[in-house]
Order: structure tokens, then sequence, then C-alpha cells
């Protein structure tokens, strides 16, 4: 006769516990993907914030140096970042043309075209740039001299 009050023990997991750790690795999972790229998206603002900032040295330092003997400029937008030779944006001389992409940058405002002087490096305009990815603003200012200040 059999005994029907003892239970034979069972060894393993059930499907609910194997559903429970599931749903708990899919919800960490989905918060560290989220907080990923949400950093990776505010660290390409931060390249593109530094590519500028050097794009922006470059002009002056060719400038500054007489390449072509002519003055160097930049034209910036919210996409690139555009190195330029002669005195004037629209009667450039396009083979010289150095374009930069800039990523995750939703606006520019501000002085968005420089031209830096043959041989002094002083720039048409002073002023300060301002770039915004939605969530965050940064600036670069240039001054009198031409220098680039973060």
């Amino acid at each position: 006769m059999r005994n029907y009050f003892f239970k034979k023990e069972e060894k393993g997991i059930s499907l609910i516990e194997v559903l429970t750790v599931m749903a708990v690795i899919g919800i960490f999972a989905s918060i560290g993907v989220s907080g990923f790229f949400s950093f990776k998206k505010g660290n390409d603002f931060l390249l593109s914030i530094e590519q500028a900032n050097n794009t922006i040295r470059l002009a002056r330092m060719k400038a500054l140096n007489g390449n072509n003997d002519d003055d160097w400029g930049v034209h910036i937008t919210a996409s690139q970042i555009l190195v330029f030779k002669g005195n004037d944006f629209i009667n450039r001389n396009i083979s010289y043309d150095e374009v930069v992409s800039l990523s995750e940058v939703a606006s520019v405002s501000g002085l968005t075209q420089i031209i830096f002087s043959k041989m002094s490096g002083l720039p048409s305009d002073v002023g300060v740039i301002y770039f915004n990815d939605g969530n965050q603003n940064k600036s670069i200012e240039i001054n009198e001299k031409g220098m680039v200040i973060k």
C-alpha cells in the first residue's frame, strides 16, 4: 500500500522561479542599457565641443603660419565645422575646405563664423559660440587676440 501522506522530495527549480529570475535580470539590463546610451550621448556631445575647439585653433594656426598666403576661417553649424581659406565664407576657395563632423549637437548659436588674419591670427569677430544638445549647454569663447577659451 502506498503512503499518500509523504511526498517524495523533488529536486530542481520551478518554472515560476525561472521566470522571476529572468524578469529581474531583464529589469537590470534595461536600466544598464538606458544608462549607457545616456552616457554615450553626453560623451559624444563633449567630444564634439572638443573637436570644434581644436578645429578653431587649427584655423588660427594656419592663419598665423601664413599657409597659402591668405586668411583662414571657420564656419560652424550644428552638424559640422568647416575650415576654409580666404577672408569670406561665400567667396572661399573650396579646394582648401576641411570639414569636421559634429555629432549630438542640436543647435549652435552666437558667433558662427570667424576669420583669422594672415600672420597676426587676430579674429574678425570676438564672442561666444553656444552649443546645445537638448540637455546641456556648452560654450567656446574667442577673445580679441584670437585665443580660444573654453
